[in-house]
Formats: C-alpha cells, structure tokens, sequence
C-alpha cells in the first residue's frame, strides 16, 4: 500500500513539473498546443548594412521587452536580457482574442515603457540605440510560432572635425538636435541636448562627438547647433546647421573646419556607419 502511495505521489509531481513547464517563458521548442504561442525575434536583415555583422538579437541588443495588447485592452509585459539562456525565444500565453504585440530590443540598462500605440519612452528620458515591431491583427491561438523581425529606430548624427588640431582652450562640446525626439513612435518633436566634458586637445584631440535621435512621423530634416566652451563656460564658438538629413538606421556626419573664423565649407553626410546615402554640401 505505501508502494502504491509512494508511486501515486511521484506520477503527481511529475504531472505538476509538466505543467509548470509550459509557462517557462524561456523555451526553445515550438509549442502547438492551444493556447500558446512561441516568438522568434531577429533584426531586420533587409534594412542594411547594420553596424555589427549581425547573425542574432543578441548581436544588436542586450534587452529585449515584449508588450501583448488582447481586445479588451488588457497586457502582459515580458522581458529578457542577453543573460538569459533562450534570449530572443519567447513562450507566450494567449487567450482567444486578437492582440497587438509590441516589440522592443535595445542597449543599455535603462528601464523602457511601452504605452498604448507602441509609444516607447526610456528611464531618464535617454535615448539608446533601438529596434522595434508592431505585430499583431489576427487571432495568436490560432499559431504555434511567430518569428518577428524588429527594425532600427534610431537614427545618428555625428560631429566632426577637421582642423589639424583641436584648441587648447576647448573644455566642454554641446549639440543641441531640435526636430528630432526621444520617444519611439512619437509625434511631437523636442530639443536634444548631449554634453561632452571627457576631451582631449591638441593635435590627437577629440574631434568627433555623437548624438542618437529617434525620428518624429513625417521629420526628415533637423537643426543641429554645436556649442564649444572654455573652463570658464564661456563660449569660444557656435555653429547652427540646419536641414541636416536623418532617417532612421542612418549615420549623417557634419564635417569641417569648426574653429576656423571664416565661413568654412561642412559636408553632411548619411554615410556607411550604418547606411550609405548621398553626400550634401553645405
């Protein structure tokens, strides 16, 4: 009898272990029983050339946030991080209404939130090099496995300089980028603001700053201003560059001499950090 017991007892945990199984978001296999569904999240491999030579999410990213939007209104947040053992494979639950799912990998150890419309914010308002999907419109119990490809939403633009060296008296560089915005999906453009103080002078000096920007719907130019100072916080010069071209999964470099007191000739540039395009004299 305590045989008996004892193996009733043994086929209970192994029954309950199957099940728990199941909700294990970090699952490889497939699932096809009803009600889940598993994701496969990669990069974009059409939108190129990426900046690394990419062969999976975790050569583009080290963060990945999933957002499941049912009919009634209803989510469920999910997350993983390159530690993870299945990162990119998500098992999810689903129940028997459409939902939306947004898609969100990144760099960085920033908190994101993801709001209704896939409208995308990240602690401390930063602004990280990001990819992102929106997926969604059928019924996701009628599928066992769905592989999602998430596209770069940032965009950069990138200061350089020319001179043969860089000024004795330079201590911070400040870009201001007005026309662009720190919020994925946003509508409403804001001034970006990116300090420099970690520079060198002289003739192996810091003569390149960068600032990632993520595009308003519908923005294709921007203003950039680039403002050096002195230990004093003095400025020592300024220069506005308006019309500059961004676009996401874009590099556009401003190029030329900056200290010099003429009218000096900047190139603009989308160039081949990330994508080629074509060169703008300015």
């Amino acid at each position: 009898m305590k045989r008996l017991m004892y193996l009733f007892a043994l086929f209970s945990v192994l029954v309950i272990s199957s099940c728990s199984s199941n909700l294990d978001s970090s699952s490889t296999e497939d699932i096809t029983e009803e009600g889940y569904v598993t994701f496969h999240f990669e990069p974009n491999y059409d939108v190129k050339p990426l900046t690394r030579a990419a062969t999976s999410i975790s050569d583009v990213c080290n963060k990945l946030v999933v957002k499941v939007v049912d009919e009634s209104g209803s989510s469920t947040l999910y997350t993983q991080s390159s530690s993870d053992a299945n990162f990119g494979t998500l098992k999810i639950g689903v129940n028997s209404t459409t939902s939306s799912v947004y898609s969100l990998a990144y760099w960085g150890d920033n908190t994101a939130t993801i709001s209704d419309g896939g409208v995308t914010t990240f602690s401390n308002n930063e602004i990280v090099d990001a990819f992102f999907a929106t997926t969604g419109g059928w019924k996701l119990y009628e599928k066992s496995s769905v592989n999602v490809a998430l596209n770069r939403v940032s965009a950069k633009v990138k200061l350089g300089f020319t001179e043969a060296e860089v000024p004795a008296a330079l201590n911070k560089m400040v870009i201001t980028i007005t026309g662009g915005t720190n919020v994925i999906n946003g509508t409403e453009p804001v001034e970006i603001t990116k300090e420099f103080t970690d520079i060198s002078t002289g003739k192996w000096g810091t003569k390149s700053y960068e600032s990632l920007l993520y595009i308003p719907t519908g923005v294709t130019k921007v203003s950039v201003k680039a403002t050096a100072y002195n230990s004093s916080n003095n400025v020592i010069q300024e220069r506005t560059f308006d019309n500059v071209p961004v676009q996401a999964n874009y590099v556009t470099t401003i190029s030329g001499k900056f200290f010099y007191d003429g009218y000096p000739e900047f190139i603009f540039s989308v160039d081949a950090d990330w994508n080629i395009g074509e060169t703008i004299n300015y």
